[in-house]
C-alpha cells in the first residue's frame, strides 16, 4: 500500500552499497551478497532483483559454472528461504536491499592447468613413482661380478643412475601436483540498468552459485 503512486526506481536513483564474499566454509561453500542504494531524495519501488552474472577466470570452466535462483531444499540451504524475498520493495531515500548468493562448487581446482576433470587421476600419479623400489634386486648381482675387477666397476655404475632419476620423478609429481589457479566473478546488476557490483570467489573453478530475490536490508 505504501508504495502505491510511487515511481519505479530508475538506474539514476540507484547506487552501489558494497558487494562482498568469504571464505569457504567446511564444505568449500563460499557465501556473499550485493547491497542497491537508493541515493537520490525521493522514494522508489524497485520492481525485479536484477540479474546475476558469472565470468570464469584463470583455470576456471566457463562451461561447469552456472547461476540458478534459491529454492527450497536445495544446496543453498544457508540463504534466507524464499518465503522472505519480495516481489516489489518500496526503497526510501538511503533505503537499500540486498541479494544473497552461495558458491557451491562441484570439483576443485585442476592440478594441471586444464579443465577440472583431469583431477581424479592425480591421485593415480604418485603410485606410480615408488616402482624404482625394484633397484634392490640389482645390487644381489652387483657382488658376484665384485670378484672381477673388470666386471666390478662396470656393476658399481647402474646403481647410481635410479637413485637420482627416481628423486626427480617425485619432485616433479610434486611440482605438478599444485592446484592450478582458477576464480569466479560474480557480479550482479540491478533492475533497469545499474548499478553493477562484482565480487570475486578465489580458488573456484567449477560449480553453481545459487542466488536469492528481493530481500530487505536489515
Amino acid at each position: 500500500p505504501e508504495a502505491v503512486g510511487v515511481a519505479r526506481c530508475t538506474s539514476g536513483q540507484l547506487g552501489s552499497g558494497g558487494a562482498q564474499s568469504g571464505g569457504p566454509d567446511a564444505e568449500g561453500k563460499v557465501y556473499g551478497s550485493f547491497r542497491v542504494v537508493n541515493v537520490s531524495g525521493t522514494p522508489c519501488v524497485v520492481e525485479g532483483a536484477g540479474v546475476v552474472g558469472l565470468a570464469a577466470r584463470g583455470a576456471a570452466d566457463p562451461g561447469r559454472i552456472s547461476v540458478v535462483r534459491h529454492s527450497s531444499g536445495d544446496a543453498g540451504g544457508g540463504l534466507p528461504d524464499p518465503s522472505q524475498e519480495a516481489s516489489r520493495l518500496l526503497l526510501r531515500p538511503s533505503g537499500s536491499y540486498e541479494v544473497k548468493f552461495v558458491w557451491v562448487p562441484s570439483e576443485t581446482c585442476p592440478t594441471t592447468g586444464g579443465t577440472p576433470t583431469p583431477t581424479p587421476t592425480t591421485p593415480v600419479e604418485p603410485p606410480t613413482t615408488p616402482p624404482p623400489t625394484t633397484a634392490p634386486t640389482e645390487p644381489t648381482v652387483a657382488p658376484d661380478p665384485s670378484t672381477n675387477p673388470d666386471s666390478g666397476g662396470t656393476g658399481g655404475s647402474p646403481e647410481p643412475g635410479p637413485a637420482p632419476d627416481g628423486g626427480a620423478v617425485a619432485q616433479l609429481l610434486l611440482a605438478d601436483g599444485e592446484p592450478a589457479d582458477g576464480s569466479v566473478v560474480v557480479s550482479h546488476t540491478a533492475e533497469g540498468g545499474g548499478p553493477s557490483l562484482s565480487t570475486v570467489v578465489p580458488g573456484a573453478c567449477s560449480g553453481t552459485v545459487y542466488r536469492t530475490g528481493l530481500l530487505g536490508a536489515s
